[in-house]
């Protein structure tokens, strides 16, 4: 009788089964390529680069000088507006000024002018003189009219220079490009004496103590997974070590897996890609390794 033996083999097959099932992500490690995030810098106007202070493979921190830009334009347009600004300042007392005078003299007018209606009734003036002063008043209302017009012209070019100046203020702090961000540079693309403008990258820095890599599972793989479940990433460079990483980010739409994955039928499986991040203090680990990755 062989019972036995197909039931033990019974009995091993169904707990293999079982635990298969219950590890689907665990049986495999998805594989992906450790990458690190780029920034490109580009300076925020044109002009021609006078000083260079970082080179690739230098490391930055946030708010180290990368370069300087020749801001002698910007400089002298700024004066210009300056000029402008007390031309207008002095402009402006002079309204006020005039103005003041406009207002004593219609109010002497209108004092004026009042007394003699009450004259006229008694007949001690004569309405010639009533007359004049009634032009007189209306000439004098149509000149403080046209002065507190100027006035406020005056204001608002006032307004328009000083923003001229905050503008090229901005301008000549922007000849001074800086790091965004802790890291290092990747890419200098850039010499001195050269033309720059905001359409070209002068630097490419990178961060290699945060890298990430994005592998791809299906749907049975991603039973138990969420963000910030920690995760052990692994490198042929150290095979007997293995790297801490947390998921970052899990994918909520299906898509095809992409083209860079070997094999024809792979490519034709529905997966949601899972961003890892993987912390790099000791930058041990570089950008474009492979890695697998270990769902605990």
């Amino acid at each position: 009788m062989k019972f036995p033996s197909i039931i033990v083999s019974l009995t091993l097959l169904v707990i293999y089964l079982n635990n298969g099932c219950s590890n689907s992500h665990q049986s495999t490690r998805p594989s992906g390529i450790l990458y690190s995030k780029e920034v490109n810098i580009s300076p925020l106007i044109s002009g021609r680069v006078i000083q260079i202070f970082k080179n690739e493979g230098d490391a930055v921190k946030v708010g180290d000088t990368l370069l300087i830009i020749d801001t002698e334009l910007y400089e002298l347009q700024k004066k210009q507006s300056e000029n402008q600004m007390e031309e207008v300042q002095a402009q402006k007392l002079v309204l006020e000024t005039q103005i003041k005078q406009v207002e004593a003299q219609l109010k002497h007018t209108n004092t004026n002018l009042k007394r003699q209606k009450e004259l006229l009734s008694s007949g001690s003036t004569t309405q010639q003189i009533l007359d004049d002063l009634t032009l007189l008043q209306e000439t004098q209302n149509q000149q403080l009219e046209a002065l507190k017009a100027q006035l406020q012209a005056n204001f608002s070019l006032l307004k328009k220079v000083k923003t001229q100046i905050e503008l090229q203020n901005k301008q000549i702090a922007y000849g001074i490009l800086q790091a965004p961000m802790d890291g290092k540079v990747m890419v200098r693309s850039i010499e001195i004496g050269e033309t720059i403008s905001p359409q070209s990258v002068a630097f490419i820095l990178t961060n290699d103590e945060q890298l990430e890599t994005r592998v791809y599972l299906t749907q049975k793989e991603m039973a138990g997974l969420h963000l910030g479940k920690e995760v052990n990433v692994w490198v042929d460079a150290f095979p007997d070590r293995a790297f801490k990483g947390t998921i970052a980010f899990i994918s909520s739409k299906a898509e095809f897996t992409p083209k860079n994955v070997q094999t024809k039928q792979s490519r034709s499986t529905l997966v949601y890609a899972v961003k890892i991040a993987v912390p790099n203090p000791e930058n041990l680990l570089l950008n474009g390794m492979p890695a697998e990755v270990e769902f605990k």
